[in-house]
Order: structure tokens, then C-alpha cells, then sequence
């Protein structure tokens, strides 16, 4: 009896334990990883829709920026700090908004002289190719730049390299991420939030799969409109989606889209105005194989 009892209860310890492991968390490693000479391209394509209407007219505009980034890993040190050196190698886009129509394309002799927005620092298309900036990452993704310019012209290529916790990532756990710009004197706060979602395996190795979601907190009080004029958020939200190759330590692909939609209402000289303004922006980036 004494015997049947004791191997009872050791095949109860065996079967616990064995069903513990089995239903044990999962983690993941999210780091980036780079080898000193490595290179590596990204493609980004951009399209912007912008609404506006009021009871004076209403006005559809349309924005689409495509870009090729080219990134060569100078150093990696032993704590996995990479200095890498980056490069817009080529970039086209095309907007149009009423009657207005316009496009450029680095590959075409005639636009390379052309003038870029202001937020690049009055560069032309041939002198932002012909720029090269140097910056360093980190395991976690963080970059530091060598100076605040350089951070605002090319904060492109810094928002590539999205920020990973450190250490193992529990499968379906979240962590976020605080974001603040200044666009043309309006501050921007972001809050963004991913969840590790599972792992796919494919043949050239494992995907970790990775949603998130963004909210937008946009200052408009420097604005113009906001000067004189009431503005409701009406949506400021965004959501997407991360493909990252755990072995090769890279995103592969990265695809999101936000919308921004307010209502202006107030008092315009003698007349009461209002106007409403929905920008919808998709993102799709490429790892270039």
C-alpha cells in the first residue's frame, strides 16, 4: 500500500510539473543585432489624404513620398552599440491639392536643384543626397544622433530602428513608448503602444509578430487658426503592425496608419467659421533584400 502510494504520488510531482513546463510564459529576444561592414537598405513608402471642408468650399489633396535609405555599419562595440552611417539614396513624391499639382524625382536631372520644405533647412534634393549622417544604435533600437539638426532632417531614419525592451519579452506583453516633435511650431506628443502578438516561422527563419496603436496630443495654439478659433479633436489615433526577424536581429517590414481629424469653430473677422480637417497617413517600410 505504502508502495502504491509513493509511486502515486511521484507520478502526480512528474505529471505537474511536466504540464508547468508545458503551459510555462514564452519570451523572445526583440534586439537589433549589426556587424561591423554590414549593409543594409530600407524602402519607405508614404501616402498622405488630406480633407478639408467648410461651408466656403471643400478641398481634397492627395501626398505620396517614396525613399530608398541606405545604412553602413561602420563599428559594433562589445556591448552591441553599433556607429552607423546613413543615407537617403534616392526619394520621389508627387502632391496635389485642387488645381495644384506637383512632383519630383531624385533620378531626374532637371529636379535634383529643387527646393525641399523649410523643415529641411533650405537643403535641395541634390544636397540631401549628397548628405551622410552619422549616429549610433543601440540593442534596444535607441539612436543618438551628433546634433539636434540632424535628428529633425532625418528623423525618417531614426524611426526606423523602433525601441525594444531589454531583456526576454513575455509573449503578449506590452510595453510603450513617448514621442514629442515640433512640426513648423506645433508640438506633438505621441503615445505608442506594442504588443508582442506570437511568432511566425518561415524558411529563412522566425518572425516575431508585434502590434501597436498610437495616440496623437497635437498643439495647435501656435497655429493660426488656433489663435482665434475653437479646435475639437474629433480622432487622433493610428494603429499597425511589425514584422522582426529575430535571428537576422531586423525589422523585415513595418506597416501602419493614423488619421487625424479636428473641427475648427469660432469667430473669423466678422463672420462665423467652421471648418473641418481629416489627414489620413499609411506607411508601408521594406527591409530590401
Amino acid at each position: 500500500m505504502v508502495r502504491k502510494l509513493f509511486f502515486l504520488c511521484a507520478w502526480l510531482f512528474v505529471s505537474f510539473t511536466l504540464w508547468a513546463q508545458g503551459t510555462g510564459e514564452r519570451t523572445l529576444s526583440l534586439q537589433w543585432k549589426f556587424k561591423a561592414g554590414e549593409k543594409f537598405t530600407y524602402e519607405n513608402q508614404t501616402d498622405m489624404v488630406i480633407q478639408v471642408t467648410s461651408p466656403l468650399q471643400n478641398m481634397d489633396g492627395k501626398f505620396k513620398i517614396f525613399s530608398v535609405i541606405a545604412f553602413h555599419v561602420k563599428k559594433v562595440d562589445d556591448a552591441g552599440v553599433a556607429t552607423i552611417e546613413g543615407q537617403i539614396k534616392r526619394i520621389r513624391g508627387s502632391f496635389s491639392m485642387g488645381p495644384l499639382q506637383q512632383s519630383f524625382d531624385s533620378d531626374k536631372q532637371q529636379d535634383l536643384n529643387s527646393p525641399l520644405p523649410p523643415q529641411f533647412g533650405g537643403m535641395s534634393l541634390k544636397d540631401l543626397l549628397k548628405k551622410k549622417v552619422s549616429f549610433t544604435v543601440d540593442p534596444s533600437g535607441k539612436v543618438q544622433f551628433k546634433n539636434a539638426q540632424q535628428s529633425n532632417v532625418f528623423k525618417q531614419l531614426r524611426d526606423i530602428f523602433v525601441n525594444f525592451p531589454m531583456g526576454p519579452v513575455p509573449l503578449g506583453s506590452s510595453w510603450t513608448q513617448q514621442t514629442s516633435e515640433n512640426m513648423m511650431g506645433n508640438n506633438i506628443n505621441a503615445k505608442i503602444k506594442y504588443v508582442l502578438k506570437g511568432v511566425e516561422s518561415k524558411k529563412d527563419g522566425d518572425y516575431a509578430r508585434i502590434d501597436r496603436t498610437i495616440e496623437f496630443d497635437l498643439d495647435l495654439s501656435n497655429h493660426p487658426l488656433g489663435k482665434q478659433m475653437k479646435i475639437e479633436v474629433k480622432k487622433n489615433k493610428g494603429s499597425g503592425s511589425i514584422l522582426f526577424h529575430l535571428q537576422e536581429g531586423k525589422i523585415r517590414k513595418m506597416e501602419g496608419k493614423l488619421t487625424l481629424h479636428y473641427r475648427f469653430s469660432g469667430q473669423m473677422g466678422e463672420q462665423n467659421m467652421e471648418m473641418e480637417q481629416k489627414v489620413i497617413v499609411s506607411q508601408t517600410l521594406t527591409l530590401k533584400k
